[in-house]
């Protein structure tokens, strides 16, 4: 999309193959979201900033399980992608990697991950993304609504992201028809709205819960230790978290 230029009767779109007119223009592009950034929604979120980056490797998986290993405003993540395939994903707070920030260099911080890993063939290309703190003036404009990570973020660490962008599509699908019928007016939105801040309200305490424990560790190992002695408790609050997305 090269540019969009929203009108009284719709809203015109330029693409590189032409241009061509929608009713509405529904915003799902992502965390940075240069929708957003064209309809002067971007508001500057609080914070440091935390980043994210990615890779596969063609190892077989150790464990069925998804492990996070911890450290100093960095964290670990591996999940088990299939019987030769191991995802590796690092989540880390602006400052926490000194030097240049890549797979390698922020391995060297796990040296039992990084053993489990050696000898170990990338199967896909390094990824980042980040910061991932996002605001919005506003969700909606007329003829013009933010969906997904465009509407809003906080942080990748609860691995909510999908759940919160299905349940936020599956409400504005709701009052879509509403919305068309009124002309793409942005009062038609306001159930949408309401809709996607208590949806939203919900992953963002979950995900500020755990970012404040991963930046103290003392009451990190405390909540690990009464978790782990306790793993029904543990259970019952991981089954609260998913099961509200159902």
């Amino acid at each position: 999309l090269r540019r969009h230029e929203r009108m009284e009767d719709g809203v015109r779109l330029e693409l590189d193959s032409g241009a061509f007119k929608a009713r509405v223009l529904v915003a799902a592009d992502g965390l940075a979201s240069p929708l957003r950034h064209a309809e002067g929604l971007d508001v500057p979120a609080p914070g440091r900033g935390r980043f994210g980056l990615r890779q596969h490797f063609r190892i077989a998986p150790w464990t069925s399980f998804v492990e996070v290993h911890l450290a100093e405003g960095l964290e670990a993540y591996v999940t088990p992608c299939g019987p030769g395939r191991v995802g590796l994903a690092f989540l880390f707070e602006r400052g926490a990697a000194v030097g240049e920030v890549s797979i390698a260099s922020l391995l060297a911080r796990f040296p039992r991950l990084e053993a489990q890993l050696a000898g170990a063939v990338p199967d896909s290309k390094a990824r980042g993304a980040g910061p991932f703190a996002q605001r919005s003036a506003a969700l909606a404009k007329d003829r013009f609504v933010l969906l997904g990570d465009a509407a809003g973020y906080v942080d990748a660490i609860t691995g909510e992201g999908l759940s919160v962008a299905l349940a936020a599509a599956w409400s504005l699908g709701e009052v879509l028809p509403e919305v068309l019928a009124r002309q793409g007016a942005q009062a038609a939105f306001a159930p949408y709205e309401r809709s996607f801040r208590r949806i939203f309200r919900r992953y963002a305490f979950s995900a500020r819960a755990l970012l404040f424990l991963t930046s103290r560790p003392w009451l990190r190992r405390v909540v690990i230790s009464l978790l782990s002695a306790q793993p029904r408790v543990f259970e019952a609050v991981l089954r609260r978290v998913v099961d509200g997305w159902a």
